[in-house]
This record gives C-alpha cells, structure tokens and sequence, in this order.
C-alpha cells in the first residue's frame, strides 16, 4: 500500500493487462463510495435532526466561495500529472509548490473576504465561518501532487485508506459535537478535520518528499494544459453554484438549506459512483489514448458500467422522494419534496455524459472539453435567472430543462470528429434506460395495490421490488442481458485472477 519514490518514478505508462487493472482498481473505489455513502447516508440522518435548516444554509452560502476559489489551488495539474505519459520527479516537485502556494494565497484570500461574504446575505457569523473554511483550503492543497501520483500508479487502495479513515473520524467529530448543539460549528470542524486528516494520512502512504523548486525544469505545456481544465472547472462552477447564490440572496438561508440539502442527498450517490469510475477510467484511457479502437472500448464500458449503476438507482429515489425524505430527515424537510423529484429527475443521465470529459482528459484535449462547457453554462445560467422569478422550485425545473437539452449537444458537437461517437452512447443506455422506466412504472403500480406498514419497509420493499423488475427485464433483452454478462464475467475473472496469485 506504502509507495516509496523509486516505485513513484518507475515507468508506470505500462499497458499490459489494463482490463483486469481497471475491473480491480474499479472494485476498490466501488466499495470505498459504497462504505463512504452508507456512512454519509447515517451521519445525514442523524445530524439533519440536530442541525437546522437555516445552519446548513449559512454553510452553503460560504461553501459557494469556497469551493469556487478551490478551483484554482490545483490549476489542473493533477490530473496532467495523472495523464501525461512520461514524468519526472523534479516536474512533479515544481507541480507540488505551485499547488501549495496557490492552496496558501487562495486560502488566506478567502479569510480577507470574510467581511464581504457576511454583508452580502446580511448575516454576522459569516465572518467566523468564511476564515476557518479559509484555512481548511490551504490545507487541503498541500497533498495533491501526492494523491495525483498514487492515481498515476493506479494504487488506489491507498486512495481508499485515505478516503475511508478520514472520511470516518471526522464524521465521529460531527455527530458528537451536533449531539451537544453545536449548530454550524459542527459542519466547519468537521471539514478541517477531515482535511487535515487526508493531507497526513496521504503522505504515510506516499513516501515521497518533493525536491526544491528547479526553475530550470520546463513545465510550460503542462501549466498550459492546467488552465484549460482550470478555466472548464470555473465556468462550470459559476453554472453550478449560480443557483444557491440567487436562492441564497433572494429566497433566504431556511430555503437555501432545503435546496442545497435536497441536491446533496440526490447527487451524494451519483458522486460516489461516478467518481470512482471516472478516476479509474482515467489514467486506463491516458494509456491507450493513441488507440482510438481501444479507447473506444473502454469508453462504451465505463458508460455501459455507469448506466446500469446509476439510471434504476436515480429511477428509484424519483419514485420514492416523499418517502426517501421522511426516512433520512424527518416530517420538517418535507418542503423539499418538489425540488427533489425534479433534481433526481435530471441527474439520471448526468453521470454518463460526464464519461466524455475523462475521454477529453486523456487525449490531453482541454481546450474542447472547455468549448462545449462555456456552451452549456450559458445556457445553464439563462435558465437559473428566469428560474429564480418563481422561486426554489422554478429554479430547480429551469435547471432541469437546460441540463437534459444541453447535454446531448454538447456530446455531439465534442465526438463531432472523434472515434467515440453519439451512437455509442446510445447503444450503451439505451437497454438499461427502458427497463428502468419500465421497472419504475411497474413497482409504482404494485405499491398501489399492496399496503405495507412502516416507512422503512416499505422503502425497501420498494427499492427491492424495482431492481428485481429491472434486472428481469435486462436479462431478457438481449443487448441488456450481454451487458450484465459481460460486467458479471469481468468481475468473476478478477477473483479468478486473485485466487490463481495465492
């Protein structure tokens, strides 16, 4: 688990056996977000009953600085450091510094506009919030080279030590200090402690201490291509976050904290699939990006992995809100119904399009995967300043409406000219996205007609029912049902594999 600095430098380019690397790493990070989102789903459950609304707000509206100003502490030079074929430990030392000093400016820029962030919502302890957050950014800049390198080796059962144990402990922290009402203290100690806890945990497993800073060591393309992923992450996150900086000044903290709250508890599972997968599928494609043929491959199998995982898993928290919001926080966060059905709504084929930007990313070709997101933002951003007319819920369908329109184009207008094409993505989504209508309309028409008591169990009765409708109807597709085969053989060849090694 522990990498020393000669495996860190060894050639880690090499391409054989990539299949099993990729279904080996994709299990780990796959259990790593199962375990992180079972113990989010249970620290939620229980800090939504000690935290109001109006504290978790008061972290979103700082959160909206905050994690716009992270942008710019990596610059992009991360995932080069995962992509390009070739590196040097003096480029990767040069990477290292640059990524501490932009972590350390960004983060005491933050604290400097603590007065500002508290007079534009209007609220005091803004203040106090923004400088500790402010803190816990420069601290989380410090390891990133670190973490880049053990993805470049594909070591990501380091990657889930880190995650887990920090991850865990500072969830610990939160649900004791919520017990003792310590309000939105409770969430600002939780992330720098859980920052803090990743940067040491990360350099034990990465024993590697950077060199100076060698100003003869050419790093000029690299920082080129950090911009253009720099420059897609900012616009994407203005586009993203627009939405709580109008709910926010507009509609209030209370509204905000249902908003913010509704959108986490819709996009937590998502982004504990789609993550994982894509942080494999990165570095595997970076080592066939010269095949086109190879790399169309992986491509339809990281979409194919991803729908199957994602659309009846997002079809059945649709079908299931009132009941999913009941169950995690209680009768007061049920205003937030509307907005969660319409949010899990459009965040069924997100992750799937999200693919083609790691395909970007391993061609090195920023600079497109940055032209198609300044298209979609814009007309993201239209949608949330009509949306923010009707209030929290007009925002939320305006978002719908321009996500599900723009991510279509924006797929086709990238692989205009690319061997991946839209056809393949279709032909990916398309089995798993029928059976799980289908499986969706059946289940919400069996729960009409059978009465179970309890929430809880009727919840799971819910969610079981739907899967075991969908896996049926894959199996007698025929394109679904030599999708799940092929999923179920890759695994089955790695414990194969395991067992030989022993």
């Amino acid at each position: 688990m522990i990498l020393t600095k000669k495996q860190l430098f060894t050639d880690a380019s090499s391409k054989d056996n990539l299949a099993n690397k990729a279904v080996n790493n994709g299990i780990i990070t796959i259990i790593e977000q199962m375990i992180r989102l079972i113990l989010q789903v249970s620290s939620t459950s229980i800090l939504a009953r000690y935290i109001t609304p109006d504290s978790y707000g008061l972290i979103s509206m700082v959160a909206v600085v905050t994690n716009f100003v992270a942008i710019f502490k990596d610059v992009g030079l991360s995932i080069i450091t995962i992509q390009k074929e070739h590196i040097t430990e003096s480029e990767s030392s040069n990477l290292f510094w640059i990524n501490v000093a932009l972590s350390t400016a960004l983060g005491v820029l933050v604290a400097l506009f603590s007065p500002i962030v508290s007079w534009f919502y209007g609220r005091s302890e803004l203040i106090g919030i923004t400088i500790y957050m402010g803190i816990a950014l420069a601290i989380s800049g410090i390891s990133m080279q670190h973490q880049a390198l053990l993805k470049r080796n594909l070591r990501f059962d380091s990657i889930f030590v880190i995650n887990i144990a920090s991850y865990f402990i500072s969830l610990v922290v939160m649900v004791v200090m919520a017990i003792y009402g310590y309000e939105y203290t409770t969430l600002v100690v939780g992330t720098l402690v859980q920052n803090i806890l990743i940067t040491l945990i990360t350099f034990f497993c990465c024993r590697w201490i950077p060199q100076k800073y060698d100003k003869h060591t050419k790093i000029g393309s690299m920082v080129k291509f950090g911009i253009n992923v720099t420059t897609f992450e900012f616009v994407n996150y203005f586009t993203r976050n627009l939405d709580n900086i109008l709910i926010g000044k507009y509609c209030g903290s209370e509204q905000l904290g249902l908003y913010s709250k509704a959108y986490q508890i819709v996009y937590m599972p998502i982004n504990r699939i789609r993550a994982p997968i894509n942080n494999v599928a990165l570095p595997i494609m970076a080592k066939v990006s010269t095949d086109s043929q190879r790399l169309r491959r992986y491509f339809k199998i990281q979409t194919m992995i991803l729908s199957i995982i994602v659309i009846p898993l997002m079809m059945g928290i649709f079908s299931n809100a009132r009941d999913s919001i009941l169950l995690l926080f209680g009768e007061n966060w049920l205003q937030m119904e509307f907005v969660f059905k319409v949010l899990s709504f459009v965040a069924i084929f997100q992750p799937v399009f999200s693919a083609s930007g790691t395909v970007f990313m391993a061609l090195g070709r920023a600079d497109l995967h940055l032209s198609a997101g300044i298209y979609t933002s814009a007309c993201t951003v239209i949608s949330f300043i009509i949306g923010v007319n009707y209030g929290v819920n007009g925002v939320a369908v305006a978002y719908a409406c321009s996500s599900i329109i723009t991510q279509f184009i924006s797929f086709a207008i990238l692989f205009k000219n690319s061997a991946i094409k839209l056809y393949d993505l279709v032909e990916g989504v398309l089995p798993t996205t029928v059976s799980a209508i289908i499986a969706c309309v059946l289940c919400t028409l069996i729960k009409k007609h059978i009465v179970i008591s309890g929430l809880f169990f009727r919840f799971i009765f819910s969610f079981s029912t739907l899967y075991i409708i969908f896996i049926c109807l894959m199996l007698v597709i025929p394109t679904g049902r030599a999708q799940l085969l092929y999923i179920i053989n890759l695994i089955l060849s790695k414990f194969k594999l395991s067992k030989k090694n022993q």
